[in-house]
């Protein structure tokens, strides 16, 4: 049930510094519901876009264990 909610934040954040926040939290959900390809997406976008945040870190993370 978070994911509509953490989607619709997510375009209000777009140019803020929360926007990594509720990006990885948005592929977390993603990926706890099942929607791994969408996990996948965010968790991608959030490692290149924000390669240097902790959050970064933890998609490029949670990417390879998707992966493998």
């Amino acid at each position: 049930d978070a994911v509509p909610l953490l989607a619709a934040s997510l375009g209000l954040l777009r140019h803020r510094p929360t926007h990594v926040v509720f990006l990885f939290h948005l592929a977390e959900a993603q990926e706890q519901s099942g929607e791994l390809d969408r996990a996948r997406e965010n968790y991608d976008y959030a490692r290149k876009e924000f390669p240097g945040s902790s959050f970064g870190s933890h998609a490029h993370e949670r990417l390879r264990e998707i992966e493998h």
